[in-house]
């Protein structure tokens, strides 16, 4: 499987429609056995599901995402995991430890996505 999170300065980034950087992680059976830093190209939604696409992507957690990104990104087939903040170890561990994002790490005042996260296939 290959997680993308994009990140600033060690941490999430406030918004997946305008990052700049993925960390891009391979795991095999729930670890880590990868990993690039890889400059997102343009803006428009079509062009970043694509870039991931072609990145193999399987996974996307995030900060806020745009609801025509993240249906973009769901009918590609990738799951988003959206509305995730806090250090990009952190977050990564708690997501190779279980599965999912932990409550922890979810963005402040945001309910909206939580019955939502894993939109897209299984």
């Amino acid at each position: 499987m290959k997680i993308a999170i994009p990140h600033w300065q060690g941490r999430l980034s406030p918004v997946f429609d305008v990052c700049g950087r993925l960390l891009v992680v391979e795991t095999e059976n729930g670890r880590e056995v990868g990993r690039s830093d890889v400059s997102v190209t343009g803006q428009d939604p079509l062009n970043r599901v694509a870039q991931l696409r072609a990145l193999g992507i399987d996974v996307l957690i995030c900060g806020a995402i745009s609801r025509t990104m993240e249906a973009a990104l769901a009918a590609a087939g990738m799951r988003v995991w959206a509305e995730v903040c806090g250090p990009v170890e952190a977050v990564l561990a708690g997501f190779l430890a279980r599965g999912r994002t932990a409550a922890c790490h979810r963005m402040p005042g945001c309910r909206r996505r939580q019955r939502r996260h894993g939109h897209g296939r299984h």
